[in-house]
């Protein structure tokens, strides 16, 4: 079977024993690492699906999975999918709130957790529909999702032994359509309740062989998984991988640097904020080393940065050349062995790929795919294209999918180059938000047309370029309209500033949130003679040379730079004490929820209003 036949999820699971022996899923349980191989996971999800159907549900029937991301979480999906069910997945970082809504807004007839931990937080009246609970971890008198294999969820074994031989003989499981429900996935809720975006099995699997019409995987090839298993992001790049043979190796944040350099995995999908800790990391280190070293690293990266900016015939590469291979053999071939030494397709996405790490990772050697894509589209709309550089851009839209960039004000398509909203069309897109008819009808046209929300244009060649979220946009008192996220993402190339939130709804001029980077600003402290307490570091948010410190970092980022409009300038500044949490602050993919951020820290807020606007205005 071809992967252009797969249809269906049920098709992807069929297609799993092609692959026998060879690994499939590894994770680590201690120090061992655990293997499943094809054969053996092709095994394990019927065995999932017939144990479920043992339980009488129904086709179409909602199943909640609330894990974080590791091998059994793609074994119970697959197994749900593949009996004709609808998985309802959220990550372990949700709050109580966001869980508990899902679990009664999807009717979901059974709840499979992670652990005891998100089991404490559904509420007893949001389990009243739920007929059963499974664990993945041990928990008291709960059974454990092994149950689930076929002959271990019936309370009679007679009845248990009946059904899965009457499975066996009628092929096992319903035949599935590109148009059933696969899955609902609801959206982070930035500003309201997370709405439950419908996606059925021909929209994920048309996206994953869009995708590999773009991007190939073999056999040969070793998957890193870091991200939230239950995102539409990391779920198409494990069927992807399942596809075309490949192993995929379960890591997260605290043992990726050991995993890359035991497991040299050959691709990696990821979020900007990884791809940002890493060059963090090595700005680190050369921040650190000794100052001739370090002027000359700084000077050479520069040097690499602008050698690989320049068209291949231009005359000054030649000259430069001789500063590239230099870096490359000292400096940029010990980052990459970092990275474990294999690894050649570097994909990046969930959010706009800031441009300076765009150019780090250009100029170390590694070049990274950035795509784009929503929950909604299940989700990859574009992506740029392996051997062909196109920086600062999420690359051409994929095989099979429209798009279109239309001018908000005109109402009329934009020319290449223009910004406006953009809209998309093909298979990928979703049948709509589960129970939520309005919310529906405002972004999915009759005409089959979706209005992702983002702000693009593309360029002369045919690249797309994601400017941010027309939501987003802050709309000062003169009328003009700022984009927050250059801003934000200028600010974050600084030591001293872990995160930026730039705000001014209304206001006469902008106004930022900063969350300094604590152990820069301690060693800037002691630097400059200061007795402080790392413990009490907030203690010198106040003083003059701390405010100093900032204002200059935001004088040298964004206000004096050439881009930087009179009216965009960020005027006043409120420092933060406390680190953004994913379910929080963050999204699973790590981006800001403004609206989450603007309340908690309101007070903040109006003080900088008041001090920009006058108290008095509003």
């Amino acid at each position: 079977m071809e992967v252009k036949l797969m249809n269906t999820i049920q098709d992807l699971v069929n297609y799993l024993p092609r692959f026998g022996n060879h690994p499939a899923l590894q994770g680590k349980e201690g120090r061992e690492v655990i293997t499943v191989t094809f054969q053996e996971l092709f095994e394990r999800v019927t065995a999932i699906s017939r144990g479920l159907m043992e339980l009488g549900l129904q086709k179409g029937d909602r199943i909640a999975l609330f894990s974080s991301n590791r091998p059994e979480w793609l074994q119970i999906s697959l197994g749900i999918n593949n009996a004709g069910f609808v998985d309802v997945p959220r990550g372990e970082n949700s709050t109580a709130e966001e869980l508990n809504y899902i679990l009664r807004h999807s009717r979901a007839r059974i709840l499979i957790v992670e652990n005891s931990q998100l089991l404490d937080k559904i509420d007893a009246s949001s389990l009243e529909n739920v007929d059963r609970v499974f664990s993945i971890r041990p928990i008291d008198e709960v059974d454990g999702w092994q149950s689930l294999i076929c002959g271990k969820t019936s309370n009679s074994s007679t009845g248990k032994a009946e059904k899965a031989e009457k499975a066996e003989k009628n092929g096992d499981f319903p035949k599935l359509e590109e148009d059933c429900m696969a899955s609902i996935i609801y959206t982070s809720g930035t500003t309201s309740l997370p709405k439950g975006v419908v996606l059925s099995h021909g929209n994920l699997m048309s996206n994953v062989s869009a995708v590999l019409r773009r991007i190939t995987l073999t056999t040969e090839d070793k998957l890193l998984s870091i991200l939230p298993a239950w995102h539409a992001f990391e779920r198409i790049a494990k069927y992807i991988a399942l596809a075309s043979g490949a192993n995929t190796f379960y890591t997260n944040s605290m043992n990726l640097r050991k995993d890359l350099a035991e497991q040299q995995p050959t691709a990696m999908v990821s979020v900007p904020r990884i791809w940002e800790m890493v060059y963090n990391g090595v700005a680190k280190k050369i921040r650190e080393s000794k100052t001739i070293q370090r002027k000359i690293v700084i000077w050479g990266l520069r040097g690499a940065v602008d050698f690989c900016r320049r068209r291949k015939f231009d005359p000054l590469r030649l000259v430069q050349m001789p500063l590239y291979w230099f870096m490359d053999r000292n400096v940029f071939s010990k980052i990459r062995e970092g990275f474990g030494g294999k690894l050649r397709l570097v994909v990046s996405g969930g959010s706009s790929l800031p441009a300076y790490i765009d150019d780090f990772f250009r100029a170390i050697g590694m070049e990274l795919i950035e795509g784009y894509g929503l929950t909604e589209t299940s989700p990859v709309i574009s992506a740029r294209v392996p051997g062909k550089p196109s920086l600062y851009t999420v690359g051409p839209v994929l095989e099979g999918i429209e798009a279109r960039i239309m001018d908000k004000e005109t109402g009329r398509e934009a020319d290449p180059g223009e910004t406006g909203v953009l809209l998309v069309k093909g298979p990928g897109v979703m049948k709509g938000y589960y129970r939520n008819f309005s919310e529906t009808k405002r972004v999915l046209y009759n005409d089959g047309w979706f209005n992702t929300g983002d702000l693009a244009c593309f360029d002369k060649t045919g690249n797309l370029r994601i400017m941010g979220r027309e939501k987003d946009v802050i709309v000062l008192l003169n009328g003009e309209n700022v984009n927050p996220i250059p801003f934000e993402i200028a600010l974050s190339q600084s030591e001293f500033i872990n995160s930026a939130v730039v705000v001014g709804q209304d206001w006469k001029q902008l106004g930022a949130l900063i969350l300094p980077d604590m152990e820069a600003l301690l060693h800037f402290c002691r630097g400059v003679g200061m007795d402080v307490d790392g413990r009490k570091l907030y203690s010198t948010f106040d003083s003059v040379e701390v405010q100093e410190l900032f204002r200059d970092e935001i004088n040298r980022l964004v206000n004096n730079v050439s881009w930087c409009k009179v009216y965009e300038k960020i005027k006043k500044f409120s420092l933060i004490t406390e680190p953004f949490e994913v379910g929080r602050e963050l999204t699973p993919t790590l981006k800001p929820k403004r609206a989450v951020i603007e309340h908690i820290h309101h007070l903040n807020i109006e003080h900088l209003r008041k001090a920009i606007n006058g108290p008095e205005e509003k």
